[in-house]
């Protein structure tokens, strides 16, 4: 259970000296006003095989990955699709369980952790704190290793609020469309639904 609260969303000016993008900013003060839920890790390979019946990674046995590293090689659509019949199982409906991806602001905020930093565990990252290619750290941060490879979700501290590999190790997946321009807008620092129309 993710609390309601409020965040600074977007990249600020330190960010942006560092890894920051145009199309995230500029920087704004969001709030979600209503609690909800996030999967306290990215969904396993072995998760998405129990519910749809498929296993489409290019990280199982043979090349370093398994059951629990988190599924890739999964599109919107097919993300969309798993939340529906996760949705749709049983035991899910008996609970009055209902699955969808989080919007971009919620992943955001859950991702932030009730941090200002750019990661949830401080102003720099290497690769002895997520998953990424440490031959280029964040933040003047010292270069370690690169697994190129996913790595079994749960293998770096969770943030504050409890939440797994928010930084690194697969991309993820969020209910918004994709809008270049988004940020410069006035609208969107209340629950911000995302733009209307955009990429994916």
């Amino acid at each position: 259970r993710i609390p309601s609260g409020k965040y600074w969303r977007g990249a600020s000016d330190e960010e942006f000296a560092f890894l920051g993008f145009d199309n995230e900013r500029p920087r704004r003060h969001v709030e979600i006003t209503r609690a909800f839920h996030m999967g306290i890790h990215e969904v396993t390979q072995e998760q998405y095989e129990a519910v749809t019946g498929q296993a489409p990674s290019c990280f199982g046995k043979i090349k370093g990955g398994g059951p629990d590293h988190p599924v890739e090689l999964v599109s919107w659509y097919e993300a969309v699709e798993f939340c529906a019949k996760l949705s749709a199982l049983t035991a899910e409906k008996e609970n009055g369980r209902i699955y969808r991806l989080p919007t971009e602001a919620q992943w955001e905020y859950a991702c932030r952790a009730e941090t200002e930093t750019p990661f949830s565990f401080g102003p720099k990252m290497d690769s002895t704190q997520a998953n990424f290619d440490g031959n280029y750290p964040y933040g003047g941060d010292r270069k370690s290793r690169c697994l190129q490879r996913t790595c079994e979700v749960r293998s770096y501290e969770p943030n504050k609020l409890g939440l797994y590999d928010m930084h690194g190790n697969v991309r993820q997946w969020c209910a918004d469309w994709y809008g270049e321009t988004y940020y410069e807008g006035s609208d969107g620092v209340t629950d911000p639904p995302g733009p209307p129309t955009g990429l994916f």
